[in-house]
């Protein structure tokens, strides 16, 4: 049997996915596992063919997750890599520069990313427990066709806001 997603468990793991990313930010910074170097950090020129450069990393990210046996892995490595960006962008700018850098579109990426993080980890936790894992894929991938959509109908905005955006 397939449960459906439920608003409630996705608002939890967005929680605790938070809470754990911006403790490991505080734990880089505060540990000193980031150091300013205004080396590693840097601000693209914008424009479309930036926009078709992120749009095709998120893209690639977005299909590594449909593989879910691997969910549990990527979601530490991306959270990492993604708290570690970010705190070197602070060190390196301070927080304000790097606020200014993430919105408007992370308002956008950031939950999308924790929903189809959510649906691959509950994607691999409810295929675990079948019998008949063949068909249990295809119908989970039918029954819940709405949210993968959606997640890459926001991929698709979050990309053309964080490549196309002009910056006074």
């Amino acid at each position: 049997m397939i449960k459906n997603i439920k608003i409630k468990q996705y608002l939890l793991f967005s929680f605790l996915s938070i809470l754990l990313f911006f403790a490991t930010i505080l734990f880089l910074i505060k540990g000193q596992f980031v150091l300013a170097s205004g080396k590693l950090v840097h601000f693209p020129e914008k424009g479309f063919s930036y926009f078709l450069e992120i749009l095709y990393h998120n893209l690639v990210n977005y299909m590594q997750y449909l593989f879910f046996p691997v969910a549990p892995l990527l979601i530490f490595k991306d959270d990492l890599v993604l708290s570690f960006l970010i705190s070197q962008s602070i060190a390196d700018f301070g927080i304000i520069q790097t606020v200014r850098h993430l919105l408007p579109h992370g308002l956008i990426e950031l939950p999308n990313i924790l929903l189809y993080q959510f649906l691959s980890l509950k994607f691999f936790y409810q295929w675990w427990m079948q019998k008949k894992k063949i068909l249990f894929i295809t119908k989970y991938f039918r029954d819940n066709q709405k949210f993968y959509l959606f997640s890459l109908f926001l991929l698709f905005i979050a990309a053309l806001i964080e490549g196309c955006e002009w910056r006074s």
